[in-house]
């Protein structure tokens, strides 16, 4: 009875803590294209002598 309390226990926490992880990890992803695109679009006005 322990061990089935321990891994509901476990469940609980690690599968939102899963989601969780998901989610920051797209958004850190959106983020990170949107600093690319950025940086490309800087880089090519200086090429541009903007």
């Amino acid at each position: 009875y322990e061990a089935l309390i321990t891994t509901a226990a476990g469940l609980f926490v690690a599968i939102p803590t899963h989601v969780a992880l998901h989610f920051l990890e797209d958004r850190l992803d959106e983020i990170a294209m949107r600093m690319k695109e950025v940086a490309m679009a800087l880089y090519e006005r200086k090429l541009d002598g903007v």
